[in-house]
């Protein structure tokens, strides 16, 4: 089989500030132009189809297979009725994705059988994504044959497929009560209850050295926490050290959560070069107009960087859930499914951050000694309040985004130390992080200091 990759470096830059946003539909998932050329035989007499198409990706390689899987989806529209496509539109579309997903830049790692042909004939860049051109000649039969055993046929299927199958066949009934059943089970409660988290300690430093030798204060040193004249002023400096501590999602949770997303949604929209820690940050801006905020159910995952979000669009289910519940329309900012930070849950003068503990598990964190003796312990409701300067230990996010909808001023997503936050109120966004960073400040008696051999950070499972 032949295969060309002509690489044509016509990148033109674009300022990396300024957004690309791709929107996906469980209809049209197509995301760029495809045109068939040609339509010619080969001496077999077998039909050769040539498309040229284009495709996004953030490498040359995944653009690339997104360019083979928009060529090859304009060719299946030749062969397979409307009414077909749209009721096996999942699996003729992972066909296809599994028919390109080997295309890569190195030309012996390509051995795919629908596609005869495959160049690249032009390359744009737009900050970290790409946008590739290609011609790709289809073997029509052979993609034909694969293609209708899809739409038509039958297999054996693992169990694992079968499961997943089984998601789909659910979701394609248009079952509202199975979709928030599964976005409940699937992908709310595992996070808000931190059994997937993976929780990683950095490196102890004093507080000295940490506000004129630290990146984050070398990089910022006008932050109230890095000035020796700031927020750690009065605290003592012989006796106040640093550390940087991460949660992040467990692999395998993140990998199931994805797959529960694409197949329980009806829209999917990619947003790249989003300017989250920029005041103007406006969150919903990327989705407002994909859907319907007063009755489908959008929630965002954001990349560690907090660079590139993907928002999933459950159509009707937030208006489902109100009618399940009986919940009055003025009322949905103080429910925690339409709204993980509960209005108000920040003000500790309300007394919300006990209340809170019943729904997100807290986090205790443990100072120890010799054999593991524990030195101290400090339980934190996950909305951590009032925290972030507090004495003698002090947590802050050095690095968040605002929620704000249409740019302002914003607050942080909360709950502070949760992965599943949201604005302060029900039409604010609902957001995933895959990562989020801290910051402990401590300062701790002479006794502690003196047998201190390690630091522990975990979260109870009270519910």
């Amino acid at each position: 089989m032949s295969v060309k990759l002509i690489f044509l470096l016509l990148v033109y830059l674009i300022p990396a500030s300024r957004a690309s946003v791709i929107e996906t539909n469980k209809n049209s998932e197509t995301i760029s132009e495809s045109i068939l050329l040609a339509e010619t035989k080969e001496s077999n007499g077998k039909i050769i189809k040539t498309v040229t198409a284009s495709g996004y990706g953030v490498s040359i390689e995944t653009a690339s297979q997104n360019a083979a899987e928009n060529a090859l989806t304009e060719v299946v529209g030749s062969f397979i009725d409307s009414e077909t496509l749209i009721k096996k539109n999942k699996e003729i579309r992972d066909g296809v994705i599994s028919k390109t997903k080997l295309i890569k830049k190195d030309i012996k790692d390509y051995s795919q059988g629908s596609i005869k042909y495959f160049e690249i004939l032009n390359i744009k860049q737009n900050g970290s994504i790409y946008n590739v051109t290609a011609r790709v000649d289809v073997r029509v039969e052979d993609f034909k044959a694969y293609i209708k055993k899809l739409a038509f046929g039958s297999n054996s299927v693992s169990e694992d497929l079968a499961t997943n199958l089984f998601t789909k066949a659910i979701v394609s009934a248009d079952n509202l009560k199975n979709k928030y059943d599964l976005l409940v089970k699937n992908v709310i409660d595992p996070i808000r209850k931190a059994e997937v988290y993976e929780i990683e300690i950095g490196e102890i430093t004093s507080l000295e050295d940490f506000q004129t030798k630290s990146k984050l204060c070398v990089n910022n040193p006008n932050m109230s926490y890095c000035k020796k004249s700031g927020v750690y002023k009065e605290w003592d400096k012989n006796r106040t050290f640093v550390f940087p501590f991460t949660i992040s999602l467990e692999n395998n949770f993140k990998e199931n959560m994805i797959n529960t997303l694409k197949n329980i949604s009806d829209k999917k929209i990619d947003a790249y070069n989003i300017n989250s820690f920029n005041k103007g940050y406006s969150a919903t801006d990327t989705y407002r107009r994909s859907y319907d905020r007063s009755k489908d159910y959008g929630i965002s995952i954001y990349s560690p960087n907090r660079k590139v979000k993907t928002t999933y669009i459950l159509k009707d289910v937030l208006d489902y859930w109100q009618k399940k519940f009986d919940i009055p329309r003025l009322d949905m900012s103080e429910y925690y499914f339409s709204n993980p930070s509960i209005k108000n849950s920040s003000d500790v003068t309300k007394g919300d951050c006990k209340k809170n503990k019943n729904y997100f598990n807290p986090l205790l964190l443990r100072f120890t000694g010799k054999n593991n003796k524990t030195l101290a312990n400090y339980e934190y409701s996950t909305f951590a309040c009032n925290t972030n300067w507090s004495y003698p230990i002090s947590i802050f996010e050095p690095y968040w985004i605002k929620w704000a909808d249409r740019g302002g001023s914003g607050e942080s997503y909360m709950p502070k130390l949760s992965l599943l936050a949201s604005g302060q109120y029900a039409w604010n966004e609902k957001a995933i992080f895959l990562k989020r960073d801290y910051l402990i400040v401590a300062e701790l008696d002479l006794e502690i200091l003196k047998n201190l051999r390690g630091i522990e950070i975990e979260f109870l499972q009270k519910n």
